[in-house]
């Protein structure tokens, strides 16, 4: 299980070449080295810059909106509640005084290769990664503010002790918060759902178990499939918010690990005509680079693929 760095610890910096994309401007950095001979086919120019606003914003009627087809101002709207798109396309609930009664829930969903950020109606905002789903009230009551994440997201949540935060994670975890920033990352096709703490405190349960524990910043806590809660106390903050921050970010992740935050921004799927390479991977890589350019920075390092259509094969 050779690790391979995808950039030197010198941090060079190589330029795209040109012969990958023509007038690429982007930057990235990757293991020095001749190229070797195996080709990659059919490959498509998929810059992010095509596909990082693909949301769609379910309303309570069961209506849809694709948000990044949209004017600047109000959207729509949900009771006494009005739904806004900025300048930078992101999305905003505001509520007029309402009176106490049902809950209107909404569900911003993005496909693969979008992210889109939401403030909430108090305030709290989230950043919802590709190939994710947030369901939460238009505009929150009571005493409790109660969302739920498939996929992955960030928040920053307004504090407000007298009314307790909480996430459900795609059916299987638990997230209760005051005021905090975090991270949950609870993909269907990963087997763990990680919850990082950056700023504050929050406990994290297990539905299946009950187990909780209490998070500190910098930790992480990890749920597994059978219910188990494990902490790692020094979690790496920069590869959890790389996506956030417009990058992958790899620390000795896998092939099978690194095909797979692939296919969610490329929009693409991956099969393996063989045994999955035995190799580990750490380094940077912008989102801004072409699917083409990712290839070749893996065919370098010994890992070989074609793309046929939306189908990536790794040899």
């Amino acid at each position: 299980n050779k690790i391979v760095p995808f950039y030197r610890k010198t941090w060079i910096r190589i330029a795209v070449a040109a012969v990958l994309i023509v007038g690429a401007v982007s930057t990235y950095k990757l293991l020095d080295g001749g190229d070797r001979n195996p080709e990659i086919t059919k490959t498509r120019q998929v810059r992010a810059s095509q596909v990082t606003s693909k949301a769609v914003l379910m309303l309570a009627d069961g209506s849809a909106i694709a948000l990044d087809s949209l004017p600047v101002g109000i959207v729509a709207k949900e009771g006494t509640v009005d739904i806004s798109q900025n300048v930078k396309g992101e999305l905003a609930y505001k509520s007029s005084p309402a009176e106490p009664g049902k809950l209107i829930y909404n569900t911003l969903k993005t496909s693969r290769g979008g992210k889109y950020k939401v403030m909430l109606d108090d305030g709290s905002q989230v950043w919802l990664n590709a190939a994710s789903s947030l369901t939460f009230p238009a505009a929150f009551a009571g005493n409790e503010r109660k969302v739920e994440l498939v996929g992955e997201a960030y928040f920053e949540i307004a504090k407000d002790p007298s009314r307790p935060f909480s996430v459900s994670v795609a059916g299987k975890s638990e997230v209760q918060v005051l005021g905090t920033h975090f991270n949950i990352t609870a993909y269907d096709d990963e087997k763990i759902i990680k919850t990082t703490l950056l700023e504050g405190s929050l406990k994290v349960s297990a539905l299946k178990t009950r187990e909780t524990k209490l998070l500190t910043p910098g930790q992480q806590a990890q749920v597994t499939s059978n219910g188990r809660v494990d902490l790692n106390d020094k979690a790496n903050v920069d590869e959890v918010l790389a996506w956030k921050n417009g990058s992958f970010h790899f620390d000795n992740a896998s092939v099978e690990q690194v095909m797979r935050q692939l296919a969610r921004w490329y929009d693409v799927d991956v099969v393996y005509k063989s045994k999955v390479p035995a190799r580990k991977f750490t380094g940077e890589i912008q989102h801004d680079l072409s699917l083409a350019q990712v290839l070749k920075l893996l065919e370098r390092n010994n890992v070989f693929c074609t793309l046929n259509g939306n189908v990536i094969t790794v040899k």
